[in-house]
């Protein structure tokens, strides 16, 4: 069957892009820091409001899905031996008009056959620590409102129900927390698959790719 996740159920890697490492201010820091040490003042602020207004947002988010896209098919990969799940297409990036409660994700499609499901059902029946965990995680409290099936009760109805996408993504996390986490005070880049993602992207672009050259000019010209 197939289903559609996102980033916000599933944070397998995250793609939200304000105040992050994934944000443009800070993935191109160097190439700013380097460029505008040489420049006065004056020149530091038309420069940055240039390179800021003349860059290709869209263009910077559809490279940043193909390495989460990229990231994620890893994680499959990894868990084959768990469960067998096909990542199938990215059905785009989401982001909110307003970052105050909410944050860009991407959305993306699965295929998952119902003997999968049944793996993922019967092992999370048999394993106590998986609602010790999605309790711990998911559980609501003041201020939090929680749309995970995070008992066992929950969990039971929603794999085999409309909620399907949630139960499966919940144990999806389960499993990236259990296996692939690195938690303790000392751990730079706790999730790999996030560090993967950021790095294939910081090899191989620039931030020259998504700036467009005649309107930037235009602009510093302008000032």
């Amino acid at each position: 069957m197939k289903l559609t996740l996102n980033t916000d159920i599933c944070p397998i890697v995250s793609v939200g892009m304000y105040a992050t490492t994934l944000s443009p201010d800070s993935m191109f820091a160097d190439w700013k820091s380097k460029y505008i040490n040489s420049l006065s003042e004056a020149e530091i602020e038309y420069v940055d409001k240039a390179s800021n207004d003349s860059f290709n947002l869209g263009k910077y988010k559809e490279v940043i899905s193909s390495y989460a896209m990229e990231a994620i098919g890893d994680f499959f990969h990894d868990i084959s031996g768990i469960v067998e799940i096909k990542l199938c297409k990215e059905c785009g990036i989401y982001s909110p008009k307003y970052y105050n409660y909410d944050t860009d994700e991407l959305s993306f499609d699965i295929e998952i056959e119902d003997s999968e499901i049944s793996i993922i059902t019967n092992a999370a029946d048999a394993d106590e620590n998986f609602f010790i965990w999605a309790k711990s995680r998911y559980k609501p409290y003041d201020g939090f409102i929680s749309f995970m099936p995070y008992s066992r009760t929950e969990f039971a109805k929603a794999i085999k129900g409309k909620d399907i996408e949630r139960a499966v993504a919940m144990y999806l996390v389960y499993i990236l927390d259990r296996d692939f986490i690195k938690h303790g005070d000392c751990v730079e880049y706790p999730n790999e698959y996030q560090y993967k993602m950021e790095e294939r992207f910081a090899l191989n672009h620039e931030i020259g790719e998504f700036i467009d050259d005649t309107k930037f000019h235009k602009i510093i010209e302008n000032s």
